[in-house]
């Protein structure tokens, strides 16, 4: 599949600290409909030194523009299977807002 976002240079050249890593996985079918059977997909997999991974699930899940995630080894997921190309760019965006956000991590309230 193509993508038109580099995620990891867009992310990370915020320089805030995400580390951001473009993973092969699997996707549950059928949201869990068929258990053990996973069709291949693409996985961009977030983490922060001083963010915990429930940190920044939930403040995508919070955003402007709703992000559903997974977290998986102290790791945010999120799955391209079931983003359409086009729609991209706006995950990328709703990514890099969190990354402004970071700005005003309070590690004393990690929300």
């Amino acid at each position: 599949e193509i993508y038109q976002c580099d995620w990891s240079s867009d992310v990370c050249s915020s320089d805030l600290g995400y580390v951001v890593e473009t993973l092969e996985g699997s996707s549950a079918v059928g949201g869990g409909a068929a258990p053990g059977v996973g069709l291949p997909t693409v996985l961009i997999a977030l983490s922060h030194a001083s963010r915990s991974a429930e940190s920044i699930e939930r403040e995508l899940r919070l955003g402007t523009t709703p992000v559903i995630t997974r977290i998986v080894d102290d790791r945010v997921l999120i799955d391209l299977r079931t983003v359409p190309v086009e729609d991209e760019i706006v995950l990328r965006d709703a990514v890099l807002a969190l990354s402004t956000a970071a700005n005003r991590y309070d590690p004393r309230n990690p929300a």
